[in-house]
């Protein structure tokens, strides 16, 4: 897939000149993809559904982040690096967060 990174935490830590990373646990930890800067998902990678905590931004990018697959239902856009998403409420929801909730993403 063009613009997709995966590693875990056996490898070395690598990230995008431009770019994001997703991770599974908060504070940026577990494991974690990346994508650059132009990239898309309609369905998050295996694993990875409903599994996020953390994003974390590289270089001048904006990630909008979609509660269902296909760009669709509920979304939030970041331009800075996301340490918890549990702190992010849902905009349908304000008594849920976006916590293990993203199931597409863009980079731009």
């Amino acid at each position: 897939m063009v613009g997709f990174r995966r590693w875990s935490l056996a490898t070395e830590p690598r990230h995008p000149q431009r770019g994001t990373c997703f991770f599974k646990e908060k504070y940026y930890r577990g494991e974690y993809f990346c994508m650059t800067r132009g990239s898309s998902f309609k369905a998050m990678p295996g694993g990875f559904d409903n599994a996020i905590s953390s994003i974390k931004l590289y270089g001048r990018v904006t990630v909008v982040i979609y509660k269902n697959a296909n760009f669709q239902s509920d979304n939030a856009s970041f331009s800075s690096s996301v340490p918890g998403l549990a702190a992010w409420r849902l905009p349908s929801d304000r008594s849920r967060n976006w916590n293990n909730k993203i199931s597409s993403v863009q980079v731009n």
